[in-house]
């Protein structure tokens, strides 16, 4: 599926002086096997600026959780508690609850922000775990009161009755006149989170409950604009979720790629046995160091002066899926010493755990003056005339090589380290260079197309924070 979006249109020309400004949040995104486009188009009409409602001020004496919100409301708005708003774990299991009821349990673990991952086995009363005990049904908002500053909250819309939570949750069932969903995207508004902040108690195991959350106070408009307000929310978080699903899909297809491509290569009939197994007939086998410099030195040292401009790269520079994010410019007097060195076109492993683990490295290009250093965490592996830059830096993230380097680390707990005479040693079939060129291509498409879409992702991201900013607070109207 591919998807597009355009953030916010600029407002549509007023057709005369009473017509409110508009603003378009559209979501364009192409089914597949169709060649048009199906739109999708979440209308958002606000009141025009000249004509915004009137702001009451909350009468009655502030609380301090009220303090927390805006002192100004707008017309029609209200400041409640939320157990005006909703019952709060309404339903439980009792002790009397048949042992052998079964039921799939939610737990604390099930849920991160937004997202419920479902368990997909039953179990019964009896073996459960004796937190299992929050009942819970479609609608119903789960909050998780452990940690709640990491807002592991969740909207359930599953209609099957057999599913109970943790009571490390407040089951949150919105009252009648009220929207469950637009209470659920409330519950990750500013207000709310300043409120939690200064009430969440301990350090090593930081929690609210369920008192805490019922005298938590939420401003809320009449319920057709709850309405609104939660269904353009909602729309944006369906083209987010099809988006993180085109992501992984896309990962998915480059690992598969990976596994055939580095291992049989692109039209290829003949094969032979090798130390690392069947490959073309038309590759070569031999270690990483014969076809490439592992931790070389830098070749343009004589050409630079104490205030040459470099590039400087950390290790918090470069992104769990091996991309260079960012880069600074340093003067080469303040880097020249203590630092890894590195030149356009040389691929970077980290050599450190939880770094090496996690994906960490990247390939260099466009750095100032063609000179680089970074981390001594790094081990630096440079092309030589047998072996293609890009195709070396696919290879470093084949997760086969990843896999074999993690088994082979060295050092204490939370020191360990990939050895240089892993990557001396480490064998491997190469193709000819014009084929790693054609190899390289293919996947660096790919990883083009991912990195495409995790700016989309990133776009969306931001433009559902502004409007949760703007309609949770009666800033902009839905009218």
């Amino acid at each position: 599926m591919n998807l597009a979006f355009a953030n916010k249109l600029p407002a549509c020309e007023p057709l005369d002086n009473n017509q409110p400004e508009l603003k378009l949040v559209v979501v364009n995104f192409i089914e597949p096997n169709k060649q048009q486009p199906k739109f999708k188009l979440v209308v958002v009409n606000f009141i025009e600026p000249n004509k915004q409602p009137e702001l009451k001020k909350q009468q009655g004496p502030k609380k301090q959780a009220k303090a927390e919100m805006a002192d100004i409301l707008p017309e029609g708005w209200e400041r409640k508690k939320l157990s005006d708003l909703a019952l709060i774990d309404k339903e439980s299991l009792k002790n009397s609850t048949p042992p052998n009821y079964q039921f799939k349990y939610i737990d604390i673990s099930c849920v991160s922000r937004g997202v419920i991952n479902l368990p997909s086995n039953y179990m019964e009363f009896k073996n459960s775990p004796s937190r299992a005990r929050r009942v819970v049904q479609n609608g119903d908002i789960l909050m998780s009161t452990v940690r709640p500053n990491l807002q592991s909250f969740a909207y359930f819309d599953k209609n099957n009755k057999n599913y109970i939570a943790s009571t490390g949750f407040a089951v949150i069932r919105a009252k009648k006149n009220n929207s469950g969903r637009f209470l659920f995207y409330s519950i990750f508004s500013d207000g709310v989170t300043n409120q939690i902040d200064k009430i969440i108690v301990g350090s090593n195991y930081p929690a609210i409950n369920s008192s805490d959350v019922k005298n938590l106070f939420l401003i809320t408009p009449p319920l057709p604009e709850q309405k609104k307000i939660a269904s353009i929310l909602s729309s944006v978080d369906e083209v987010i979720k099809k988006t993180t699903a085109q992501v992984a899909k896309l990962k998915d297809l480059k690992t598969s790629l990976m596994q055939e491509l580095l291992t049989r290569g692109i039209g290829h009939s003949e094969f032979k046995d090798s130390p690392v197994g069947c490959i073309p007939v038309e590759w070569e086998v031999g270690l990483l160091s014969d076809f490439s410099e592992i931790n070389p030195r830098l070749k343009q040292k004589s050409n630079l002066t104490k205030t040459t401009k470099v590039s400087f790269i950390k290790m918090e520079d470069v992104s769990t899926s091996a991309k260079v994010i960012n880069k600074k410019t340093k003067l080469y007097y303040q880097v020249s010493k203590g630092f890894t060195s590195f030149q356009n076109n040389d691929v970077l492993v980290a050599k450190i755990t939880p770094c090496f683990e996690n994906g960490k490295g990247g390939y260099v290009e466009n750095l100032v003056n063609g000179v680089g250093f970074g981390s001594t965490e790094f081990h630096v592996i440079r092309a030589n005339k047998k072996s293609y830059p890009e195709f070396l830096y696919h290879f470093s993230t084949y997760p086969s090589f990843r896999m074999k380097a993690e088994s082979n680390m060295t050092g204490t707990a939370g020191q360990r380290r990939v050895p240089t005479d892993f990557f001396r040693t480490y064998q491997v079939a190469l193709p000819p260079l014009k084929e790693q060129k054609e190899i390289a291509k293919i996947l660096t498409s790919v990883d083009q197309k991912i990195t495409t879409t995790n700016q989309k992702l990133s776009a969306l991201t931001h433009t559902k924070k502004a409007l949760m900013q703007d309609l949770l607070t009666g800033k902009k109207r839905v009218m």
